[in-house]
């Protein structure tokens, strides 16, 4: 299902952030009833999607550890498991972000992946494995709209294959309007292959540099 430039218009002027948007439409939701029952193939297209989310988030938290940073994982994420290693492992336990905000710490304490350096932000990144985009985004422009004067480098990360969606999307007018006067912060996408690789060959390094150490103490 594809959604609208107007209603995402709509979106943005009626609500102050995303997290807001889908806490209310969440209680229509349950206002509404249950809805009809997912066929197993959508079940298990939902588990693939998780999975690879999950996959994706560690990649990034690794990444990020591996070059020194701090890292914070979103809140509603952090007890998720891959490969059994807990995401929130060595990770912040709390995002505090003085001179921010609580309404701006709100809004990015949902961000898949934070990378910081102290209290400073340096790299923020949604992880979007289902057909929809726009959550990613849109918590990307709240927080640019809230603060214009910082600068931070935002990724959106998908599969190389949808590449194109992604990029049409992040560059609508809707999305621009917000973004194009924030010079000194960027809205990037990067590939799950990426992302991937990067990590391999960050692990590959690790490992020798290691090895390395090892033999000359030997």
């Amino acid at each position: 299902m594809r959604v609208s430039e107007q209603a995402i218009n709509s979106l943005l002027t009626e609500y102050n952030s995303v997290e807001e948007t889908f806490q209310d439409l969440r209680s229509e939701e349950s206002v509404a009833g249950p809805s009809e029952p997912e066929t197993e193939t959508e079940q298990a297209s939902d588990a693939d999607d998780g999975r690879v989310h999950t996959e994706i988030q560690w990649y990034l938290v690794q990444l990020g550890q591996q070059h020194g940073y701090d890292v914070h994982v979103a809140i509603n994420d952090k007890n998720r498991t891959y490969q059994g290693e807990r995401l929130g492992e060595d990770c912040l336990e709390e995002l505090v972000l003085p001179g921010f905000s609580d309404a701006v710490t709100n809004i990015i304490r949902y961000v898949d992946v934070i990378w910081l350096e102290g209290d400073a932000i340096v790299a923020m990144f949604e992880v979007e494995s289902t057909t929809s985009i726009y959550s990613g985004i849109l918590r990307m422009t709240d927080f640019v709209t809230r603060v214009p004067n910082f600068a931070v480098d935002m990724y959106i990360v998908a599969a190389e294959s949808g590449s194109n969606a992604v990029r049409k999307e992040m560059t609508r007018p809707t999305f621009e309007t917000v973004l194009e006067p924030v010079s000194h912060s960027s809205l990037q996408f990067l590939s799950f292959e990426d992302a991937r690789e990067r990590y391999e060959t960050l692990e590959s390094m690790t490992y020798y540099q290691k090895s390395t150490i090892s033999r000359l103490h030997l």
